[in-house]
């Protein structure tokens, strides 16, 4: 089961792109627990993105459930990379960091499972894991 949860605070201001003619939100959520902060990278299409778009600013508290998805590039200095984000299947957007009673919004969405397979273009090869692979 690859399943993701996180609430947490964007850092930054959303970076909205359109591929095929349809928007993809690209956004870092910070999480912590204690003194001890994560930063994760999440993507967003269609709605959620359009959500995002129109809603969403830094410092705004905001709620995803995705999957995880790593990539791998080579950087400018020819090295092979990784890169893992978050594929956004629902989004909640929780509060607001300008409204200094963090009331909670009622504004979600869950991606249509339809959609889903619209998004092979982004996805990495799958992987074949024999039960003998398994450490259990």
């Amino acid at each position: 089961m690859n399943n993701v949860q996180l609430l947490g605070r964007l850092v930054a201001e959303p970076k909205i792109i359109e591929i095929k003619g349809k928007d993809m939100a690209s956004f870092t959520i910070a999480t912590g627990y204690g003194e001890y902060t994560e930063f994760t990278d999440c993507i967003a299409f269609e709605k959620s993105a359009e959500l995002i778009k129109k809603f969403c600013h830094k410092g705004d508290m905001l709620g995803v459930v995705g999957r995880l998805q790593t990539k791998k590039y080579t950087d400018k200095e020819g090295k092979e990379r990784k890169s893992t984000q978050v594929v956004v299947q629902s989004l909640t957007l929780t509060s607001s960091k300008n409204n200094q009673q963090e009331q909670t919004s009622n504004s979600s969405y869950n991606e249509p499972a339809q959609n889903k397979s619209s998004y092979n273009d982004f996805d990495p090869p799958k992987l074949t894991i024999d039960s003998d692979d398994l450490p259990f």
